[in-house]
C-alpha cells in the first residue's frame, strides 16, 4: 500500500504534539495530555523541535528544492479529525490491578479514526471505514464468556436496584428478587439471576459527546458490566429519570445498543 494511503499510522509521541500544536490543538481525548501538552514552555518547546526532527526524520515531513516542507496530507488529515471532531468516543476496558486501556473513536464528516497509546508510549491513528467497524472493535475489546442464547433485557429503578444488589452482596437477595418479578422474570429463573447480579462486577464503559465550538453535548453512557459466571452485562441510565436498562451481552446487542449510542449522541441539539 502506498504510503500516502495507509490506513494506519503509528507516531511518536513528540511527532504527534507536533501535528497537534500545528493544527492549534489544546487537548486531545483519551491521550496523556499532561505530557503531549507539557504547561513549561522550555518543555514544549523541546518537545516540539524533537517532534518536527522525527516527522523529518521518519519521511511524513519532506522538503522540496527551495527547502520548503510539505507535511504527508493523509496523516493531517487523521490527525485534523482528532484535534478537531464533530462527535468522540472512548472505550475504557479495566483490567487487573486498576489498570485499564482507553481507545478513543473521532468523526468529523465521513471520517472516523481510532486512537491509543501505545506501550512505548507513541500513538496509533487508524481510520476506519464505518460505525459497524468500531462496533466490531468494541466486541473485541469487551468479550466475555458463553454469550447467553436468549439474552434478557430488564427495566429497573436504578436507585432501588443499586440498594437491593447490595444487600443481596450480603446474602440477603429477597428485595431484587421482588425486583426482578416486578420485571417480569419468571420464579424458576429469579434465583439464579439473584446471585449473578450480586457478583457484578465493573468491566469497562463506552461514553460519547458531540462537540460544538469547545463543548461537549448530547453525553452517552453505556456502562459493561461482568457477573461471577463470566456473562457479560450492559447498563443504560436514563438521562431525565431514574431508569436502569440492564441487557445481557451478546455481540449482537452490544451493536444494536453501540448503534443506538452512536444515533442520540450525532442527534441535533
Amino acid at each position: 500500500m502506498e504510503r500516502e494511503k495507509k490506513l494506519q499510522i503509528e507516531l511518536e509521541m513528540s511527532e504527534f504534539a507536533y501535528l497537534c500544536r500545528m493544527l492549534d490543538a489544546e487537548k486531545v481525548v483519551g491521550a496523556d495530555n499532561e505530557r503531549l501538552f507539557p504547561a513549561d514552555p522550555e518543555a514544549q518547546q523541546e518537545l516540539l523541535a524533537t517532534g518536527l526532527q522525527q516527522l523529518q526524520a521518519h519521511e511524513w515531513l519532506t522538503a522540496d528544492e527551495e527547502g520548503r516542507l510539505t507535511t504527508n496530507q493523509h496523516l493531517v488529515m487523521l490527525v485534523a479529525v482528532v484535534c478537531s471532531p464533530d462527535l468522540v468516543f472512548t472505550a475504557t476496558r479495566y483490567g487487573a490491578e486498576d489498570r485499564q486501556q482507553t481507545i478513543s473513536y473521532f468523526v468529523a464528516g465521513p471520517y472516523l479514526v481510532e486512537l491509543f497509546q501505545t506501550d512505548n508510549d507513541g500513538y496509533l491513528l487508524s481510520r476506519l471505514p464505518e460505525v459497524g467497524a468500531v462496533l466490531a472493535r468494541w466486541e473485541a475489546l469487551f468479550a466475555t464468556g458463553a454469550a447467553a442464547a436468549d439474552p434478557i433485557s430488564l427495566q429497573l429503578e436504578g436507585t432501588a436496584f443499586a440498594a437491593a444488589r447490595r444487600e443481596a452482596e450480603r446474602g440477603e437477595g429477597s428485595v431484587l428478587a421482588r425486583q426482578l418479578a416486578a420485571a417480569g422474570v419468571s420464579p424458576a429463573a429469579r434465583a439464579e439471576l439473584v446471585e449473578r447480579l450480586a457478583r457484578l462486577s465493573p468491566h469497562g464503559k463506552i461514553e460519547g459527546a458531540a462537540v460544538r465550538g469547545t463543548a461537549l453535548h448530547a453525553f452517552g453512557t453505556l456502562l459493561l458490566l461482568q457477573d461471577d459466571q463470566g456473562g457479560g452485562w450492559l447498563a443504560q441510565s436514563d438521562p431525565d429519570g431514574d431508569l436502569l436498562t440492564l441487557t445481557q451481552q451478546t455481540p449482537a446487542t452490544l451493536r444494536t445498543i453501540g448503534r443506538q449510542l452512536f444515533a442520540a449522541v450525532a442527534a441535533p441539539v
